[in-house]
């Protein structure tokens, strides 16, 4: 299993904790840029940690497989 930095972890335990979390407030949360939180938000995507359901924005959230919860378990 890929090696995943603090911030990373982090993320994805903001994201479990509210999923509707919106970028905007990560950034504030996480003290990121925008581009910085899209960018592990990208990642996450590609490598199937985080999948998002709902088309609409108001509806709209990122969720955690089950890879990502295992990995925060092991923390």
């Amino acid at each position: 299993m890929e090696k995943y930095n603090l911030t990373e972890i982090s993320l994805l335990q903001l994201i479990q904790n509210n999923p509707q979390i919106t970028i905007d407030e990560m950034c504030i949360q996480m003290y990121l840029a925008r581009s910085a939180v899209t960018k592990y938000l990208k990642k996450f995507n590609a490598e199937g940690l985080i999948y998002s359901n709902g088309e609409k924005k108001s509806k709209y959230a990122r969720l955690l497989t089950i890879k990502a919860r295992l990995l925060l378990t092991k923390k």
